[in-house]
């Protein structure tokens, strides 16, 4: 049975670390990485849909919320509204985007020991925490 390069990756991960702490950690930011991944999938789905025509009309009924209150007015510009609906996905995929790597960070900095190893923990943090003992490499 093929298996995928996530569960490979896992396998040899597990295979290669015996601290409990470590990979409890560890699963603690995979998972929280693999679950913004989801938000950042969503926020590009939801970009990718995202239809100017769907804003072109305004009828007292789409002004209606949920809990019978109203808006005060029908917005002035369908355009207005499309925008402020793109900015609020384009918000969330970037926001989400930037959670990945930061939590990403706190997963490299669970795997491998870093000293002096600070409060705040990057992607750019971790990138050059295994940069600069390896500047021949041209992977950086």
């Amino acid at each position: 049975m093929a298996t995928t390069a996530e569960e490979t990756i896992r396998q040899l991960f597990n295979s290669k670390v015996g601290a409990i702490q470590l990979l409890e950690d560890f699963a603690l930011y995979h998972s929280s990485v693999t679950q913004k991944l989801w938000s950042v999938a969503y926020y590009n789905r939801q970009i990718s849909y995202l239809d100017i025509n769907n804003f072109r009309t305004f009828t007292p009924a789409s002004a209606t919320l949920t809990s019978g209150a109203t808006y005060m007015s029908p917005p002035a510009d369908p355009i207005i509204e499309y925008c402020r609906h793109l900015n609020l996905f384009i918000d969330g995929f970037f926001m989400n985007s930037m959670s990945v790597l930061d939590t990403l960070a706190h997963e490299i900095f669970t795997l491998y020991s870093f000293t002096n190893v600070p409060s705040d923990k990057y992607i750019t943090t971790a990138k050059r925490m295994l940069r600069d003992p390896h500047v021949s490499s041209k992977t950086g």
